[in-house]
């Protein structure tokens, strides 16, 4: 008698497909993008972020994929080809120039000798008034503020994706890029801000307290003018210098027009950043606030 066809081995309890936890931001991108979830572990602390999808979709597509853990580290996001900071390396960004260009960097320890330049802009922040007027009421039926800050924060954490160099740092073996963005706004740490909406900004930084900024990988200090060598924390490569919002004549469309004007500091590592990335980053930044919606 011919033999009876085997029966498939029962799985293991373990070897069932755990679904993972997205944010409702790494959610939305993953199903826009049409990413197999299956691919995903849990990620850092048991949730899966923009961040890991991004990567994720930025990986060659294999046969048998294998799920990716929160133990694996994923390689630094790509960078402009023109940059001087090429060769990719394990840790990040090994620098091109030579050696003995960079080897008087190596010791930098003190704030003050970091290479710092800045960066301005002028930015009408008439829209941006003008959301906070219409919304604040909303905002304060739930307990929360509502403020340019608040709205700025939002903006730059919508323009940071687009230059990767603005949350990173320097180290002796090259630039490291970081996946995660934790926020210094003012005096208070909003981890992870990367994946909030404006409401979510304005209650975790209204809920957290006051936070250690050696752990903030970008930062934004209002009324801080043009101080941007005292002002860039160590381990960043950028931070945003707020001034004071003021009502100022400005030209628009062949016109005069009081309007509330703000200017806006970028101090930036000259090691990691320069001015083409710096003005890149503001010009974005401003076409953000002045259509802010």
């Amino acid at each position: 008698a011919s033999a009876a066809p085997a029966e498939p081995a029962a799985a293991a309890p373990g070897d069932a497909a755990r679904k993972p936890r997205l944010t409702p931001l790494a959610r939305r991108i993953a199903a826009a993008m049409q990413l197999d979830l299956a691919r995903l572990g849990n990620g850092r602390a048991g949730l899966v972020r923009k961040a890991d999808i991004l990567a994720m979709a930025e990986e060659p597509r294999t046969e048998n994929p294998e799920p990716i853990g929160a133990d694996q580290r994923v390689g630094p996001e790509p960078v402009e080809a023109n940059l001087v900071l090429a060769h990719a390396t394990s840790r990040g960004l090994k620098s091109a120039l030579p050696k003995p260009l960079t080897s008087h960097f190596s010791p930098l320890t003190s704030q003050f000798r970091i290479p710092v330049a800045t960066s301005t802009v002028q930015v009408d922040m008439g829209a941006v008034v003008a959301y906070c007027t219409r919304h604040r009421t909303e905002y304060e039926r739930r307990r929360l503020r509502l403020d340019e800050l608040a709205c700025i924060a939002y903006a730059a954490i919508a323009t940071l994706p687009a230059q990767p160099l603005l949350n990173a740092r320097w180290s002796d073996d090259g630039v490291v890029l970081r996946r995660r963005l934790h926020l210094l706004l003012a005096d208070v740490l909003v981890p992870d801000a990367s994946d909030l909406t404006l409401r979510g900004l304005v209650r975790q930084s209204q809920s957290m307290q006051q936070g250690e900024p050696a752990a903030a990988t970008f930062s934004i200090h209002p009324g801080s003018g043009h101080m941007g060598a005292a002002h860039l924390p160590h381990g960043q490569s950028a931070a945003l210098l707020l001034g004071t919002t003021r009502r100022q004549a400005v030209v628009i469309d062949d016109a005069v027009a009081v309007r509330p004007v703000l200017l806006i500091t970028l101090a930036y590592d000259g090691r990691v950043l320069t001015q083409a990335h710096a003005g890149h980053f503001l010009s974005s930044l401003r076409q953000q606030l002045e259509h802010f919606t």
